[in-house]
Parts: C-alpha cells; structure tokens; sequence
C-alpha cells in the first residue's frame, strides 16, 4: 500500500493506493473529518496523518477507515454483549446508551471519536443531564458509568480491528464523592426488631441485620438451601428486579459464586417457624406440592419469602415495607427514640458496622458480605476506624 497527501481547494486528503485481486484500487481520505478538525487541516497535519498511516501499515497495525456511527455501533454492541452480563446490568447499559450518549456523540463515527468528545460530553451531563427533562445534571458516579460503558465498548472496538485504540482510556472520569453509609445504631437495630415481632417480614429484617445478606439474596433463599444439622445458610441465587419483571438468577458476588454463612441455632428455630405459617398459608390458598390440571400455576414454592398469594416477592415491596415499618415504630415513640429512615441494604451496612466496631478481623467481615476484596470492606466502612482508634488507645493504659 502506499499513501500520498493531495490537496483539494481549501482541504487535504489521503489518497491510499493498492492492489486487489490484481486491480490497482485508490481510496480518499479527509484529514480533516479523520482527525476530528473543525477547520481545513494543515498540510503539516496531512504529513503527519500519511507517515503515521504508513508506519502503522509496516507495522501491521493499520486499520482502514470505516464510517460506521456510534448510533450504530453501540446498541449493535451491547446486543452481542449482554449474554456476558447480568440482565439488570444489560437493562441499566441499554438505558444509558439510548438517553445519555447515543442523544449527544451518536452521530459521530467511531473511528473519529476523540478523547474531547467524552470530556465534553461527561461535563454536560454533570451538568443538565437528567433524561426526564428536569433540571440538574447526573451524579458524578452516574457519569462514572457512562464512562465505564465507553471503555468496555471501545475496548471490543479495537478487539473487532474498528479502531486502534481505546480513547476512552484518554479521559479521566469524574471524581466520584464517597456516599455517606447510613446505618443504625446495634441498639436502634434491636429496638426495631422486638417492635416488628408480628410484621410478615419480622424474619426477613432478622435475617439482614444478623447475616448482612444483600435484599436479592434473602429473596432468593430456599429451604433447600439451609443445613440444619451444620446450622449454615447457603446463598445460591439472587431475585432481582428487571423491566420483564423479577426474576431468579445466580449469585456472583464473588469468583465462587456461592457463600455459605454459619448461622445460630436461635435463628433457624425462627425459620422453622416461619415455615409451618408459610405450610398453613399454602393450606389456606389450597396450592399443593405439585402442580395439577385442576389447580394450575398452584404449586408450592422452595423459597423461603413469599408474598401472601404464593408466589415470590417482588424486590422493591420489602423496601416499602420497611420504610411502613419504621414510619409505624416512630409513631409510637416520642421524637428522642425516633429511627431513623433506612434501606434494605443499610440494614446490611448495620450488620457490617456491628460486626466491625465488635472486633472481628475485616477480612472475616469481607467473607461474609460476600466483596470481592478486603478493600471494598474497608473502603466502604472507613467510618467505623475513628470510633476505634478511640478504642485502641485503652489498651496502653495499664502503663500509666
């Protein structure tokens, strides 16, 4: 192949010459649109851009020109990459390529994407980019997310030989604020238990603040899943919400896939009996241990939480719930023993922080969250350190 630099009017071109199936084929390329100018290029940039083409082409690196759009390209991408990801992983990166990017850089070609595109475009939505229409722009850790999504379909660009290089790797994300965990306190936490002993799910709250399992993984507990004679728990799957509705799928919060957590012998007398109510509730909707015609889609169900009609429970209903449940305890209190409004998960951030101000080694605390790394741990706990540096500080006073 060879490449020389031709002038047009006020603009330069490439003119690529080679052979193909023995025929002498010429191809054009503007300097301009190819490195992304909003002006006529230089001739210095055409002699730069036709050495940089032949030394790639030496090299065995070049790749040829294609106008292929990001509008294409994406939603042509995560179509072949959702089957490697989670379907609320694939929901979330969808939603963000059809109203954040796509809407912005979509009619620029891949190959012409440059690192300024992204760093115009995550300035934007920092700044007005809610897709409802309302002012504001996204968080810092939204905008994070787009940027991961850029890198992740870049990265199988230059795979597929799109492009020869990732600009995505160019651009520095938004520097993401740590949120702030809320959590109650270990007191607050059995207040709120002894108070809710008669909601449906008292033994859900339970099993959250004693086991920091996530909502999704509660949900997805089964009775097949429990060793009563070794008193553990194992977590096997997760329910978790989707535009089609909920739906069962495997646990992955670490490379094992699944955990199995020791539980006490007070705990499992809880889920037994729970199970004999969940036995006389699916007596009283007459659903049996098999499916047959006179009674279809009537079959009991292995998990352990289920709704009032049988079936599983939708994942943001226990939200709701507990949010009711806190709104009834609080007024039945004066204002001093108010709780505070938490989450599902913060229930988790409770058992966490309990586990962390009692002493026990991080790494244990890690294993039993299920994070992929004593440092998300810590990360993510860092406020616990302050109250026990206070504490470590009483272990030198037998010197005074």
């Amino acid at each position: 192949m060879n490449a020389r630099v031709v002038k047009k009017k006020d603009n330069y071109y490439i003119a690529l010459e080679s052979y193909e199936n023995g025929e002498r084929v010429t191809k054009s390329i503007s300097v301009r649109k190819e490195l992304g100018l909003d002006r006529p290029a230089k001739a210095s940039e055409a002699k730069g851009l036709r050495d940089k083409i032949m030394n790639d082409h030496r090299q065995g690196t070049y790749i040829a020109p294609t106008h292929l759009l990001l509008k294409d390209y994406l939603p042509d991408w995560i179509e072949g990459y959702k089957f490697s990801i989670k379907p609320t992983t694939y929901e979330s990166y969808l939603s963000f390529i059809t109203h954040h990017i796509v809407p912005e850089i979509g009619s620029t070609t891949v190959p012409n994407l440059r690192p300024s595109h992204l760093r115009k475009l995550y300035a934007k939505k920092l700044i007005s980019g809610r897709a409802d229409g309302k002012a504001g722009g996204l968080s810092a850790r939204s905008v994070k997310y787009i940027h991961t999504i850029m890198l992740l379909a870049l990265g199988h660009a230059v795979q597929d030989e799109i492009v020869s290089r990732n600009v995505a790797e160019l651009v520095d994300p938004p520097r993401q604020e740590k949120p702030q965990i809320k959590y109650w306190e270990w007191e607050q936490a059995k207040r709120f238990l002894t108070a809710t002993e008669k909601d449906r799910y008292h033994l859900f709250y339970l099993i959250a603040l004693s086991t920091g399992m996530a909502r999704g993984e509660i949900l997805g507990l089964r009775w097949s899943d429990i060793n009563w004679e070794k008193n553990t728990l194992s977590i096997r799957q997760t329910i978790v919400n989707t535009n089609a509705g909920p739906i069962v799928q495997a646990s992955a919060k670490t490379e094992n896939r699944e955990r199995t957590l020791d539980v006490t012998g007070g705990l499992l007398a809880k889920l037994k009996e729970h199970r004999k109510k969940q036995s006389a509730e699916y007596l009283a909707l007459t659903i049996d241990d098999e499916e047959n015609e006179d009674k279809p889609g009537k079959k009991k169900s292995d998990l352990i939480f289920t709704a009032s009609t049988g079936k599983h429970v939708i994942p943001r209903t226990i939200d709701r719930c507990l949010i009711r449940a806190i709104a009834k305890y609080n007024k039945s209190q004066k204002e001093e023993n108010h709780l505070p409004e938490l989450t599902i998960h913060c229930l988790r951030h409770t058992y966490a922080t309990h586990l962390l101000e009692e002493g026990v080694h991080p790494k244990v605390v890690s294993e039993r969250l299920g994070h992929g790394s004593i440092r998300i741990t810590l990360d993510t706990y860092s406020h616990v350190v302050p109250r026990l540096q206070k504490e470590v500080a009483k272990y030198s006073d037998d010197l005074m």
